[in-house]
């Protein structure tokens, strides 16, 4: 909720900032990105005290001991690896949406904030779902928040095959960004908090935060992947419009919509894949206690 707060407001004052002062305002963004940072740094420093006084800061050499032991532990890795599934899909918020909203309903196409539908979802409806999935384990709950994900691209994918009429003031692309976004940001709610519970979990006493710290590498996965396949289906299906043709431009992408078609088929194979864990370490586990 923290992360998403702080998502939402800086879309909010950096997006009407960048439009305001054009190219000035790309530069801009970072000198008003590095000011809240420094004030973000000063409060900590001045207002934070750890509530855990006993014990000493970890070396590097015991960090890298840690991050070994989540690379070897075949359980931990495949989860971040099928969770990487979720973000790769979420990361296409930055990677592809605003190129393809722009190239498709036009420049007037305000996608900063198209995007800032996500962290607004989000932070409206994760305490509701999370006490929602008290009862329900953390696997129940990824496992509904990642099958949630292909219904999410279906209706991206959806603007390009509606037509052209507008609705609700909103060209056929932008609103059905828009829904796709909303349900993204509902997934989100569902798989976020119960995967960050399910990590600590694994984790030997005493070094809970380090493994969730680790439990984040699902974000480098998922960025590296995602943007490299966001560039080759861009220019597949959506290409750059300056220097084409009406007719050329019209002709190389009349298929746009078979970008969301793949991000489509990775939630569902990660859901798949999902399922499938949560029904191999249930076996283990009771093979365990059986033992």
């Amino acid at each position: 909720m923290m992360v998403n707060i702080g998502s939402f407001s800086g879309k909010t004052i950096v997006d009407p900032l960048r439009r305001s002062m054009g190219d000035a305002g790309l530069v801009a963004i970072n000198y008003f990105a590095a000011a809240m940072t420094l004030i973000a740094f000063i409060l900590i420093y001045i207002y934070y005290r750890s509530s855990q006084r006993a014990g000493q800061g970890k070396s590097f050499a015991e960090i890298g001991r840690s991050l070994l032991k989540v690379l070897t532990n075949t359980r931990l890795i495949v989860l971040i690896l099928i969770i990487a599934g979720f973000w790769l899909v979420q990361t296409q918020m930055y990677a592809t949406m605003p190129k393809y909203v722009t190239r498709m309903a036009g420049s007037s196409a305000t996608s900063g904030w198209y995007a800032n539908v996500n962290p607004l979802v989000v932070v409206i409806f994760v305490n509701f779902i999370t006490h929602l999935m008290r009862r329900k384990s953390a696997l129940f709950s990824m496992t509904l928040g990642m099958a949630i994900m292909p219904i999410s691209a279906l209706f991206m994918a959806e603007g390009n095959l509606i037509g052209s009429e507008y609705i609700l003031g909103l060209h056929p692309i932008a609103f059905m960004m828009i829904i796709g976004i909303m349900f993204q940001g509902l997934a989100e709610t569902f798989i976020s908090p119960r995967y960050l519970e399910y990590f600590s979990k694994q984790a030997p006493k005493g070094e809970e935060g380090m493994y969730l710290g680790f439990g984040q590498l699902h974000s480098f996965f998922s960025y590296l992947i995602g943007f490299i396949m966001s560039g080759f289906l861009l220019d597949a299906h959506c290409p750059d419009p300056a220097g084409l043709s009406d007719a050329e431009w019209a002709n190389a992408s009349q298929h746009a919509h078979y970008i969301w078609f793949v991000f489509m088929g990775a939630a569902m194979l990660s859901t798949a894949a999902l399922l499938i864990y949560g029904y191999v370490t249930r076996r283990i586990d009771a093979k365990k206690q059986a033992a």
